[in-house]
């Protein structure tokens, strides 16, 4: 039963993530239990809880609608297994009404960690042009700061239809880490070619991306 499993979860957070069984809990998930029920693991202060809640929660796709506001917030977490795949839900699951959401996937650009940051970059390649308008309008509405206007100029660079493969090579050897990652992501959106070593040697984000 669901409820049984959820309460070994928080009799035993450590030992129920460690042994797995955060598998046989998503199950219960797949076969129709609420979505819902996952709000408070989410929330929970236990770093182990919010571990097997993010996990389900980023099987289940775009099911996991209904938590977007629970999992926004921890896109922002410290711990990088629960940064990570709350992106991925905010990348799944902002679309239509909810795309601003996505807003907060393109902020992480600029976390500290770079696993996070290349994830960032790859989720934003691959998203929709509505996400990115969303996103645009967003962060327009909500920042007034120069990493807000660089964000903004990027998001531009990705919805222009008039730039060309020179202005991508150039903004991809710009002094501006923010504006190469831009670039990067550019490049591979309208999958400009020869670009590979465009600031590779000099910048680990891109090298990265690249391989991805």
């Amino acid at each position: 039963m669901p409820s049984e499993l959820i309460a070994q979860l928080l009799d035993d957070p450590k030992g129920f993530d460690e042994r797995g069984a955060a598998y046989s809990l998503l199950q219960e998930f797949f076969q129709g239990y609420p979505t819902t029920a996952l709000r408070d693991l989410l929330r929970h202060s236990d770093i182990h809880v919010r571990r097997v809640a993010m996990f389900i929660a980023s099987e289940l796709g775009i099911r996991a609608r209904p938590l977007l506001g629970d999992v926004l917030p921890l896109v922002q977490d410290r711990t990088r297994y629960i940064a990570y795949h709350a992106m991925e839900v905010a990348a799944v699951c902002c679309v239509d009404s909810d795309a601003e959401g996505f807003a907060c996937v393109v902020l992480s650009l600029e976390q500290d960690d770079e696993v996070l940051r290349s994830h960032a970059m790859r989720l934003v390649s691959r998203a929709e042009v509505a996400q990115l308008e969303a996103a645009r309008d967003a962060i327009a509405a909500s920042r007034e700061t120069a990493q807000a206007a660089l964000h903004l100029q990027g998001l531009s660079m990705l919805l222009s239809a008039e730039r060309t493969d020179v202005d991508v090579r150039r903004d991809l050897a710009s002094a501006e880490p923010l504006r190469r990652r831009y670039a990067a992501i550019e490049a591979r959106r309208r999958r400009v070619g020869g670009v590979d070593g465009f600031a590779s040697e000099s910048d680990p984000d891109i090298r990265r991306f690249w391989k991805a």
